[in-house]
């Protein structure tokens, strides 16, 4: 199996400003654990979405893979008890999408999400 190549969104340094520099190095060794085996053992799909989440120890890290161009993009990485982010956290209902964050709809045109408030 070949090594897949690790990309990060330029969120995930935010994300990791505000966690201990002790767990953030147990955090990127988790993640460079990723490349040799992208779906480790107590990874989990997340519902409705080609996205996987790993915890490590009160952290989790969610990602993408892409088995075609062999890349595992980090998504987010933050507190367990934070949940998932603004992005991440919508519930499609119709061809609208409800965001509890924000009480904004959305509604996707053409792959672009377009935001309205109510």
């Amino acid at each position: 199996m070949a090594r897949f190549e690790l990309r990060f969104k330029p969120s995930v340094a935010k994300d990791l400003r505000g966690i201990p520099k002790t767990e953030v190095r147990r955090l990127l060794k988790a993640i460079q654990t990723l490349g040799d085996e992208p779906r480790p053992a107590g990874c989990e799909k997340l519902t409705g979405r080609d996205l996987y989440r790993i915890r490590q120890g009160l952290y989790r890290i969610v990602y993408s893979v892409d088995d075609t161009a062999v890349i595992i993009e980090v998504i987010e990485v933050g507190h367990r008890r934070r949940g998932l982010s603004h992005s991440l956290a919508t519930k499609v209902v119709a061809s609208y999408v409800l965001c509890p964050r924000c009480v904004l709809a959305s509604v996707r045109v053409r792959g672009q999400q377009m935001h309205r408030k109510w």
